[in-house]
């Protein structure tokens, strides 16, 4: 981003300058138009935002809880990100767009998706590290996480992922291979193995995600193993904290998949299925949570079943006010259709 603003002579010689040197329409329309995929992503965002976005109003009313803080913004960026790796993956899918097609639109989507996959991913490493020392040390848990300490943790998250986006290239996306590259003119260009659109910092963070929660999760279940044998099989688990823990043990497993995959397609030629694989695996990352807490978590899900049950008796309230105020009406109506009848009768015998 800082290039772009500040220093556009770069920025229009390493993204619009390769524009110059090649015709897109080298691989034609067909070969960067893939519709079946294209809708395919357009649905899965549809679906994705329709599950996800009643369970934040559910989440929301639990926030006193500190994981349900960082669930609700982690939440938050999932949905948005769902705008770039969903929609528009869609959209551009659809339309056959390459990054020389519409190269502002190309870069700025890429770049709110690249902030938005750091801070959630971020996040998501704090939300690990809650959920581990809150069920291994509730005490070390409240000293940390207890009331508004849990925001505090975001601030540095924030500004991390800003300074990400603000200073390092972002990635772009291209139809030839429904896929998102630091190249933006990968299928033209070749720059495999050279540092000209490289993003090292994306690479390191990537990995720290990958590491960073496996290795968290190595060490909560060494932890209760021990506390198993220790406490001869006894479980210090509620049900709740169980399923807790095992959803965001579901959500982490996502997040570190898709930042592992993208490392990989950073150093290593791959097949356009593991192409295809590494987008849908970025798409799921951020919209499967909403069907995972749906799935998962009996708090949510009742809120949820609550929310829409109550609009429903609200449109059937409204619904019966209606008929009962069309009622009274024809009510009012009948009497004076029967005093001019009977007055048209006397006439008529007159």
């Amino acid at each position: 981003m800082e290039m772009y603003f500040f220093q556009p002579e770069e920025w229009d010689r390493i993204y619009l300058n390769g524009c110059r040197h090649y015709d897109i329409d080298i691989h034609p329309i067909e070969e960067r138009r893939h519709m079946k995929i294209g809708w395919s992503f357009i649905f899965l965002f549809v679906f994705y935002q329709s599950l996800y976005i009643p369970c934040l109003f559910a989440i929301w009313k639990h926030t006193k809880q500190s994981c349900y803080k960082l669930i609700f913004f982690i939440g938050i960026t999932d949905c948005l990100c769902l705008f770039v790796n969903a929609f528009f993956t869609g959209y551009f899918s659809i339309t056959g767009q390459v990054f020389c097609s519409n190269p502002h639109l190309n870069y700025w989507v890429g770049l709110t998706g690249t902030f938005l996959w750091v801070i959630e991913s971020s996040a998501d490493l704090i939300l690990a590290f809650n959920r581990c020392v809150e069920v291994t040390s509730p005490n070390v848990g409240d000293l940390l996480f207890k009331g508004n300490r849990t925001w505090y943790w975001l601030i540095p998250v924030s500004l991390y992922s800003l300074y990400f986006s603000y200073f390092t290239k972002p990635v772009t996306f291209s139809g030839l291979f429904v896929c998102y590259f630091f190249n933006p003119h990968a299928g033209y260009i070749e720059d495999f193995g050279e540092s000209t659109y490289h993003n090292n910092l994306h690479s390191f963070h990537n990995m720290l995600i990958f590491f960073g929660v496996s290795g968290l999760y190595v060490v909560f279940v060494a932890v209760m193993v021990t506390k198993f044998f220790t406490f001869r099989g006894i479980s210090t688990l509620s049900l709740a904290q169980r399923m807790t823990f095992f959803q965001v043990l579901a959500i982490s497993f996502f997040n570190g998949y898709a930042a592992g995959l993208y490392v990989y397609l950073q150093f290593v030629r791959v097949t356009q299925f593991l192409m295809y694989t590494a987008t849908y695996s970025w798409t799921t990352a951020h919209g499967l949570p909403g069907l995972i807490y749906i799935a998962l978590n009996k708090t949510i899900r009742d809120d949820c079943i609550r929310m829409f049950k109550g609009k429903f008796k609200l449109n059937d309230k409204h619904s019966s006010t209606s008929n009962a105020r069309i009622s009274t009406s024809n009510a009012r109506i009948t009497p004076a259709i029967t005093r001019t009848s009977v007055a048209e009768l006397e006439n008529t015998k007159e």
